[in-house]
């Protein structure tokens, strides 16, 4: 039961600091372009960056999930 736990908080941690981490390399990514690209590219790069803060995260957090999941039930 205690590594019940001890992974639910690691879990949830990695999550967090995967969602802040994306937040801030999209931000740099975007305001790096649309500093010396023009505007329609800038706005592709927007929406890729947008996609990487959403998504990213997301990706990672059901793919722990399952991991957490199967060390649940394997244990």
């Amino acid at each position: 039961m205690p590594s019940f736990f001890f992974f639910f908080f690691f879990f949830f941690l990695f999550f967090f600091f995967l969602l802040f981490s994306s937040f801030f390399f999209s931000s740099v990514f975007f305001s790096f372009f649309s500093f010396f690209l023009p505007f329609s590219f800038s706005f592709l790069f927007l929406i890729f960056s947008l996609f990487l803060f959403f998504f990213f995260p997301l990706f990672f957090f059901f793919f722990f999930f399952f991991f957490f999941f199967l060390f649940f039930f394997l244990s």
